[in-house]
């Protein structure tokens, strides 16, 4: 574990500076002051991490690769209370394992449609992007998403909803959340 947090850093470690086939399992640099984004990257020496915490920093940008193998083991993604505005397409392309995702109280306005492709046997159970401002919701965002339990998208700018959501029929969504939008 690498636990960084409640501190005053304005910059991650470049590099990481681990060597690889580290067996690193916890990241922990939130609440922060950390600013810029996550180099391209970052994570490629890492082969067992399952926890990002970059939460409540200045961050701006996250990186189209981070250098996690295709067979990662991250459970947990937490970047809310940043500064991004939106994320590179496949954001979680290759996170099969992913079960929570939180992206809430950051300036996204557009959120891109590829980023809901995630791998067939995802697990993913928990996406937060509330208090945000994103205005549109992409067609079928909800395929291939048979585990997503929960789903929190209030406080945004969304006017209008998809026509097909695509919601797989082995469903197990229990919480779909859109007030005050």
């Amino acid at each position: 574990t690498l636990h960084f947090g409640k501190n005053k850093l304005t910059l991650l470690p470049n590099p990481l500076g681990l060597p690889f086939g580290s067996k690193l399992q916890n990241f922990f640099f939130g609440e922060n002051q950390i600013s810029g984004g996550v180099a391209e990257g970052y994570f490629a020496n890492v082969t067992d991490l399952r926890h990002i915490q970059l939460h409540r920093n200045k961050l701006s940008s996250w990186p189209n690769n981070t250098g996690l193998p295709s067979t990662s083991l991250l459970r947990y993604l937490y970047l809310y209370e940043n500064e991004f505005i939106t994320l590179p397409n496949n954001t979680l392309a290759h996170f099969s394992k992913l079960d929570v995702f939180h992206v809430s109280k950051n300036k996204l306005t557009y959120f891109p449609c590829d980023f809901w492709q995630l791998p067939e046997n995802n697990v993913l159970r928990h996406v937060d992007l509330t208090h945000n401002l994103i205005e549109n919701i992409c067609e079928c965002f909800l395929a291939n998403k048979s585990h997503l339990q929960i789903l929190y998208m209030h406080y945004n700018k969304i006017t209008k909803l998809p026509n097909n959501t695509c919601l797989p029929e082995t469903n197990v969504l229990k919480r779909l959340s859109l007030y005050y939008n």
